[in-house]
């Protein structure tokens, strides 16, 4: 298998939990005082249910606000071989899970996970071999309203869908689902190469590409924004999240993030606000509506509506880095990072689970 981009590094700054006290504001979960099998966490999920599902160097690990249980990926066949980078549920009890260079797994839960029901997990591996993946390395995975998997691949944006067995359309195989393989040669995509991905208030998917800019696809008409054509200061895009209010919060390889309602653009980087840093890897919004950013260098910022200011996890000023935030029920940020997990609220972290 040809791969079409190297991978994103992120350079993580291993926090020990010995260095600092906790406080109301944040707290901080890692090997030490967690069931955390490893530090390095790339990616934090909470599903519909407020449950937490983080992607780390060991392993996909569960959190219900009272049971750490980690799903080993080594543990069974048909466990994602490599790391597990990203993870989503689609609604129907099942865990996808994509990787940088062995595909994608579907994990089959059982109605009831725990410790004791882990050996009961199906397990499917995807792969260019055996399914319609061009390539083995996923960037971003999203559902939608629909329960349909997206897929942000280094070469092409693919789309699973349930089928019905009396269904008799083509593009569907033995285990009931159907896959549908868009790219620049069947599609409005502008380059094969997706870094990112998600699903608007609307139903609408919205792709980042790597150098070909922002791509929007309606379930009918593609449309392409890039820097020629709009607002939009860099055609790499690393990230996009979409807020309560449908607006796209997109973030740039050099040229910062953006604010994007359908009609505007908003621009935010170091050198028009106080943004500190122009790389901008992962965006989060709350559900007051307050933007996170976080930056290749300069770690987590946090948006008041009109200036970004440093969020210091920590109480201390060392640089850290970031890789996933999302936001469970009470309004506490989860946040991927380096050095294990880091809940943060700026009103206090509510500890009523």
């Amino acid at each position: 298998m040809k791969r079409l981009f190297p991978h994103i590094i992120f350079l993580f700054t291993i926090i020990s939990p010995a260095g600092f006290s906790q406080n109301p504001r944040w707290a901080l979960y890692n090997t030490r005082n967690s069931g955390l099998p490893d530090n390095r966490v790339y990616s934090v999920f909470i599903d519909s249910n407020d449950v937490k599902w983080f992607c780390t160097a060991d392993a996909v690990v569960r959190f219900d606000n009272k049971e750490w249980l980690s799903i080993n990926r080594k543990s069974k066949k048909g466990a994602p071989l490599s790391i597990p980078r990203m993870c989503s549920t689609d609604g129907l009890g099942n865990l996808w899970i994509g990787t940088w260079g062995d595909g994608m797994s579907k994990a089959v839960l059982p109605s009831v996970v725990s410790k004791n029901s882990v050996k009961e997990i199906e397990w499917i591996q995807y792969d260019d071999n055996n399914s319609p993946l061009k390539s083995n390395i996923l960037r971003a995975l999203c559902s939608d309203r629909d329960k349909r998997v997206w897929l942000a691949t280094d070469d092409g944006l693919l789309r699973i869908a349930y089928i019905n067995w009396d269904d008799e359309s083509k593009g569907f195989d033995g285990t009931g689902i159907r896959w549908s393989v868009f790219d620049t040669a069947n599609s409005g995509l502008p380059d094969n190469r997706i870094l990112s991905a998600a699903i608007d208030k609307r139903g609408v998917v919205w792709a980042g590409t790597f150098g070909g800019g922002l791509t929007k696809y309606d379930g009918m008409f593609w449309t392409v924004y890039n820097a020629r054509n709009s607002l939009l200061p860099d055609n790499f895009i690393l990230t996009i999240t979409v807020d309560d209010n449908n607006n796209k919060w997109i973030g740039t390889y050099n040229g910062g993030l953006v604010c994007f309602d359908g009609k505007n653009w908003t621009l935010y980087n170091k050198h028009n606000s106080s943004l500190p840093d122009n790389h901008v890897t992962i965006i989060g919004v709350d559900k007051k509506g307050v933007v996170f950013a976080g930056t290749r260098d300069s770690g987590l910022s946090e948006f008041d509506g009109k200036k970004w200011n440093p969020c210091r996890l920590f109480d201390s000023d060392a640089p850290y880095s970031v890789t996933s935030i999302a936001v469970d029920k009470f309004n506490n940020k989860w946040i991927g990072t380096g050095g294990g997990v880091v809940v943060y609220n700026a009103e206090g972290i509510n500890r009523e689970q």
